[in-house]
């Protein structure tokens, strides 16, 4: 099976023609979103040169070598007419329609309007609040307010991040169902603290506090999938057995794999490879499980860290 390594950046593209040194960063306009870097030909179209392994491209089938041929019914004779086109797109909110040549003939691709709008939007805003607030130095008056609630609201994260900082966590005999109890535990006490929270600064403090209880909730998910998929595969494991197998599971792009990528992008390290066309059908790509859930579980940690180093020294947090 085809192994694709993660992250996958396209640094610069050598170009043997006659184009400026800017021409690679028009050839890769909005890569981050479309996930596909081009190269211009000699003659009319513009060469797919690679592909974001779980980019929008590599998901709708564009594989390296096709020739986008035309954007939005633009003709394509170079990187240019293919920037003009992405970011008219973009600007407007609106599809963009590629005609592409293929091995197989020509084929028309459609990235919808809703390719422009930011993933999980509401998620990555309230990590954005969080980050925010934990990079503006709180205010004494507000100290004296929100430090309680703050300490409070950390020991019930601290309790949680416990129950997984041991190396055998995913080891043990029923650890899923232990997690699942001590998330609910700790989601409860969470609640709880919302009827103590005085004012905006309170309930700032606790929306920050859901965000990185939400990195817990999206490490339960993994696992619960972990498992089903293991009781799919893998019959014959035993629970025990399941809990403590690590090797790599297969993934399609329908899967709810890639919405936790797009959710928290450090998991793409977790990615061992990323699914594709081939002449029946869709090829499966491979994923780490565990080492998502160490990255899921790392990640709440720092912030949890972050967190109470606001709360107790206000005036220098970073």
């Amino acid at each position: 099976m085809l192994r694709w390594s993660l992250p996958f950046f396209v640094l610069g593209l050598l170009v043997t023609t006659s184009w400026s040194a800017e021409a690679p960063s028009l050839c890769e306009e909005e890569r981050e979103i479309i996930g596909v870097s081009l190269e211009p030909l000699s003659n009319q179209g513009l060469s797919v040169a690679a592909l974001e392994p779980l980019g929008f491209a590599a998901r709708s089938g564009i594989q390296v070598g096709d020739v986008i041929e035309q954007a939005n019914n633009q003709l394509l004779r170079n990187c240019r007419g293919y920037q003009v086109a992405v970011q008219e797109a973009k600007k407007d909110k609106k599809a963009l329609l590629l005609l592409i040549d293929t091995k197989k003939g020509k084929r028309a691709v459609v990235f919808e309007r809703a390719v422009w709008e930011e993933p999980e939007k509401k998620a990555a805003a309230a990590v954005a609040s969080l980050k925010a607030m934990l990079e503006t130095p709180l205010p004494p008056s507000i100290q004296v307010q929100v430090r309680p609630l703050g300490d409070e609201a950390v020991k019930a994260l601290r309790e949680l991040e416990s129950a997984v900082a041991s190396p055998g966590a995913l080891r043990m005999t029923g650890s899923l169902n232990r997690y699942e109890q001590k998330l609910r535990r700790t989601q409860e006490q969470i609640a709880a603290l919302q009827n103590s929270a005085q004012g905006e600064a309170g309930q700032r403090v606790l929306a920050g506090v859901q965000v990185i209880l939400g990195h817990y909730q999206t490490a339960q998910e993994i696992w619960q999938y972990k498992e089903k998929r293991l009781e799919q595969t893998r019959p014959d494991l035993r629970k025990g057995e399941q809990g403590a197998y690590s090797a790599s599971l297969e993934y399609f792009f329908d899967s709810p794999v890639l919405v936790w990528v797009d959710r928290y992008p450090v998991l793409k390290t977790s990615i061992l490879s990323a699914p594709h066309e081939q002449r029946f059908g869709e090829a499966p790509g491979e994923w780490n499980p565990d080492e998502a859930l160490r990255l899921m579980w790392h990640e709440a940690k720092e912030e949890i860290d972050k967190l109470s180093s606001w709360l107790q020294n206000p005036a220098h947090s970073k």
